[in-house]
């Protein structure tokens, strides 16, 4: 797996409301931080050898006695499904993985876009509640042909 997909239960665990932009046009902006559980294989997006270094036979989490592991990649123009909203242009970024038995890890990550005034309000209803979210890359645009000259 080397695409992004986070498809599961996530925890709504804090949202940062502010308005950006310049100061004539500012617009509503959040970030929204999950943590979730999902399969180990998304290791591979991290890096080839993480699932590796992090479990015993696949699936056993080495016990290990450390901080959850920090990413810095972003990942931007994704989209973001929960609440029976989608989202377009979410940057996705501040990836912390810990390892869970079962060939399981804990995902955090931070969700970053501009959602309307009464999505905030339903966001904000589901701190500290558990939703379903699925957080994937836009799809690569192939137009199928050559380019004429």
């Amino acid at each position: 797996m080397n695409e992004f997909l986070f498809d599961g239960l996530a925890e709504i665990k804090h949202l940062n409301i502010r308005k950006e932009g310049p100061d004539d046009d500012k617009a509503l902006a959040v970030d929204v931080k999950f943590c979730g559980r999902t399969d180990a294989a998304l290791c591979a997006f991290f890096d080839p050898q993480l699932r590796d270094f992090l479990f015993t036979d696949e699936v056993i989490a080495r016990p290990m006695m450390v901080e959850p592991i920090g990413f810095t990649n972003e990942i931007e123009n994704c989209d973001l499904h929960l609440l029976e909203k989608t989202f377009t242009g979410v940057k996705l970024r501040k990836f912390k993985i810990v390892p869970k038995d079962g060939g399981q890890i804990e995902l955090t990550f931070t969700a970053s876009f501009m959602p309307l005034r009464d999505e905030v309000a339903i966001l904000a209803e589901y701190v500290t509640d558990e939703i379903h979210v699925n957080a994937r890359p836009q799809p690569q645009l192939d137009f199928g042909g050559e380019a004429q000259q």
